[in-house]
């Protein structure tokens, strides 16, 4: 699903982007 695909990314470029923070 594209949703769920999205979903995994925006999760992922969250995480990373806490860990940068």
């Amino acid at each position: 699903d594209e949703v769920r695909a999205a979903r995994q990314l925006d999760l992922a470029w969250s995480a990373g982007n806490n860990q940068a923070e």
